[in-house]
């Protein structure tokens, strides 16, 4: 769990184990910490420090391992940093959020490849916050576009839906997880709702 300069572990009953880091810059010290992923095989936790505009990368003991990124709108910057997310091959998806699009990097931080940009269209990204893989296929929670848009783990655009209409749908979709299932939740933070797909 992320609080504001730090990550909190807690226990299924609600009692804090560990907080780790503090407000800062340097390593293992946080501003804004929010998506936060941690790697089944290797332990290693992957959290989007979102305002020093960085991936934080920790070890399995939760030391520092590696961080990646800065503050820009090149390939290899982030603007304000939202989500994470691994695939079956272990690579690193991070929502580039107000660079509207997805980059995507292998688990030492090395820059593979990107997709989406700036729009309300099929595959475009208005403000990319929260993305979780299911099966290989990446969804995301868009800000401005009030909807969920699903890719290949390549960067091909599949679908999108929850779109405001007559008949209700999303105005901010934010959290979203799958359950054993296979059904998808994503929290509305405007609506105060919790959406089942």
């Amino acid at each position: 769990m992320t609080d504001k300069y730090s990550i909190l572990k807690v226990s299924m009953d609600g009692k804090l184990l560990k907080e780790i880091g503090c407000k800062g810059y340097g390593k293992e010290q946080f501003n804004n910490p929010f998506g936060i992923t941690i790697d089944e095989n290797t332990g290693k936790v992957y959290v989007a420090d979102l305002k020093n505009h960085r991936i934080q990368v920790l070890n399995r003991d939760y030391s520092f391992s590696h961080s990646f990124g800065k503050k820009g709108k090149e390939l290899k910057q982030f603007m304000q940093p939202n989500g994470t997310a691994l695939d079956s091959q272990g690579n690193v998806f991070v929502t580039d959020t107000f660079n509207h699009r997805i980059q995507k990097f292998s688990q030492s931080g090395q820059y593979i490849s990107y997709f989406g940009s700036e729009g309300p269209g099929p595959g475009q990204l208005k403000l990319p916050e929260k993305i979780v893989i299911n099966n290989d296929y990446i969804y995301v929670t868009e800000h401005l576009n009030a909807r969920v848009s699903v890719f290949t783990t390549e960067g091909k655009f599949v679908q999108c839906f929850g779109k405001q209409s007559s008949e209700g749908g999303l105005v901010w979709p934010r959290g979203l997880t799958f359950d054993k299932d296979g059904s998808l939740y994503v929290c509305d933070f405007r609506s105060h709702c919790i959406f089942k797909y």
